[in-house]
């Protein structure tokens, strides 16, 4: 056929099924030409799925372009490892179990924060220099990672860090409910516009998870956020 769009460099992504998205007249001109078969595996209301003697495959759409796949075998099998993947998690995944009640339960978190640490419970008055002995007695604990093994402890760090921030602040707890139930908590500062927010939640769990050099530094997640400091950590 004239103007094949199969001589076009590919429109996929690099490592999936090879594809071209070509116009309405191509994907007609297509459907000329050879013998094609509908695919009722792969129609869906949007699009009508053909496949050619050749083993290729056509997701036709009336409107818009459609999508030439060069092997109907590849992309099925493109797909079947994409399935058996790993789902992507959040960080936070049953690290909050609190969920949409975390803000009423951060002075209960910091009471076991004080017990989980043997830390006077009125040491933790959610000054900046309050955050010192806590990290100190975070490095303690070994291997690192067990902090996200014991209940609440990560959520008793993410609520004291929070605290020294909107204390630091003046500001105010703020959740966003992302997907699968999950929410972060971030802290405004009190002069600060909606865009302005400080996460104490991954630099924490990245140095746990991470096992980042340096141990746990609380004052510095805290200190590198204040408001001035041009950092944010997203």
């Amino acid at each position: 056929m004239e103007n094949d769009p199969r001589n076009r460099r590919p429109s996929n992504a690099k490592g999936w099924a090879k594809a071209w998205s070509i116009k309405k007249s191509e994907a007609k001109a297509v459907l000329a030409e050879g013998t094609w078969t509908l695919d009722p595996e792969n129609s869906i209301i949007s699009s009508s799925a053909y496949v050619s003697d050749q083993g290729e495959l056509l997701l036709y759409r009336e409107r818009g372009r459609s999508l030439l796949y060069a092997s109907r075998k590849e992309l099925m099998e493109k797909m079947e490892e994409s399935s058996k993947r790993p789902r992507s998690t959040h960080v936070l995944e049953g690290l909050l179990p609190q969920g949409p009640h975390f803000i009423e339960a951060v002075p209960a978190l910091i009471d076991e924060l004080a017990q989980h640490l043997k830390l006077p419970r009125e040491s933790l008055d959610g000054s900046f220099d309050s955050l010192y002995p806590v990290e100190a007695a975070l490095n303690k604990i070994r291997p690192r990672q067990r902090i996200l093994e014991i209940p609440n402890l990560f959520a008793a760090i993410v609520a004291y860090t929070g605290e020294v921030m909107r204390k630091e602040t003046d500001g105010y707890w703020k959740l966003n409910e992302v997907a699968g139930g999950i929410y972060e908590p971030y802290v405004h500062p009190a002069n600060g516009d909606f865009s302005d927010y400080m996460n104490p939640f991954l630099e924490p769990y990245k140095a746990i998870a991470e096992r980042k050099r340096g141990g746990l530094c609380l004052a510095a997640v805290v200190s590198a956020q204040l408001p001035g400091r041009g950092l944010k950590f997203v």
